[in-house]
């Protein structure tokens, strides 16, 4: 509860001159119209008076008092209402930070994904430029993979590995497809799977077919045989065998051997 002011003080006296005065003269008033002694009237006045002012006093001050408590517990509450919307305000701009920052490192894992693969591209690219003009043989031993058994030594394992490649080499060599050599053909294509300047679909995948051995590499037709495609050069271009037999190969339509 708050304390008086001066003011506050100042009219209470002013306030009790004023209704002294009033009491006095009702008083007067009642012992003339009631023919009783002006003193016991005013006493009578008096008491109602003061009794009346006392018990309104008391509820009028805890009426203030309430009132008091009510405000003060409203301004606790605006007080964590500001606080709330302050820590509210603070838990956004740190999500907001820590999505600007996300953002930003899947933009920069984005960038280093891509990077990474014009990298490889171009590393592929390379390899091929580079092994475009060298022998069958070389381009087959820089693409063979050949594994080791369980405790073979090096010079085994260097001897079967000349052997594989030595036959695989022969093979393309005598590889045939529909009455034409099949390295010809692969040559043409830089030794990469498929030849978009014949198929506008780009059925292949271009994978490097050298690293495959002949048998898995076939000569698919670009206007199958069903379509009056002839087995001219011009109509066959060469796929891996997982290219071509995923695109619904046809019999009549590839070789392979």
């Amino acid at each position: 509860m708050r304390r008086p002011s001066r003011d506050d003080v100042s009219s209470a006296i002013y306030g009790g001159l004023i209704l002294c005065g009033f009491i006095y003269w009702v008083g007067v008033g009642l012992s003339w119209w009631f023919d009783i002694h002006p003193i016991t009237a005013a006493a009578a006045l008096a008491a109602a008076v003061g009794g009346a002012w006392f018990f309104g006093a008391r509820h009028g001050q805890r009426a203030e008092s309430q009132a008091y408590e009510a405000e003060k517990q409203a301004d606790k509450q605006r007080k964590q209402a500001i606080k709330d919307q302050r820590e509210a305000k603070a838990a956004r701009d740190r999500a907001e930070e820590d999505r600007r920052r996300a953002d930003a490192a899947s933009e920069a894992a984005r960038g280093q994904e891509a990077a990474a693969r014009l990298q490889s591209m171009r590393q592929d690219i390379d390899f091929v430029s580079q092994t475009r003009c060298l022998p069958l043989r070389s381009r087959i031993e820089a693409t063979a993979t050949i594994g080791s058994y369980p405790g073979e030594d090096w010079r085994s394992f260097e001897a079967r590995r000349e052997e594989v490649i030595r036959k695989r080499a022969d093979a393309w060599e005598s590889a045939r497809r529909f009455g034409h050599r099949l390295l010809p053909v692969v040559e043409a294509q830089n030794g990469l799977c498929g030849d978009p300047s014949k198929d506008p679909s780009e059925k292949g995948c271009g994978c490097y077919l050298y690293a495959l051995p002949p048998t898995a590499v076939h000569l698919d037709h670009v206007v199958p045989r069903l379509r009056e495609g002839t087995d001219e050069l011009e109509n066959l271009q060469a796929l891996c065998s997982a290219c071509n037999i995923s695109a619904g190969a046809r019999s009549d339509d590839t070789q392979h051997g």
